[in-house]
């Protein structure tokens, strides 16, 4: 699907067929090994998803699922940016 080299139509076909393979599965994909993944690759920039009105509720998700490991790192990302993010209007969630 993320090939370059694939017709649109074609790309559209295999998607489709990725998210109804996926459908009911999502709490079981979301708890695998690939979760701690995207956390690891969204860390950096947590601070500018904090702030964001849509991905903040992504950021609220992680907070509540991740583990005591994961959560230290979350919270590590943060920390020296609280007041501002207190001030945010969105971030302050």
């Amino acid at each position: 699907m993320r090939r370059r080299n694939i017709a649109k139509e074609d790309r559209s076909k295999l998607i489709t067929e990725a998210l109804q393979k996926m459908k009911g599965k999502i709490p079981e994909i979301a708890g695998s090994h690939v979760s701690s993944r995207v956390l690891q690759e969204l860390q950096p920039h947590l601070l500018t998803l904090s702030c964001n009105a849509y991905a903040v509720h992504l950021v609220k998700k992680m907070l509540d699922t991740a583990s005591r490991k994961q959560l230290a790192g979350v919270i590590s990302s943060l920390c020296g940016h609280v007041a501002l993010l207190l001030r945010h209007m969105v971030g302050s969630v």
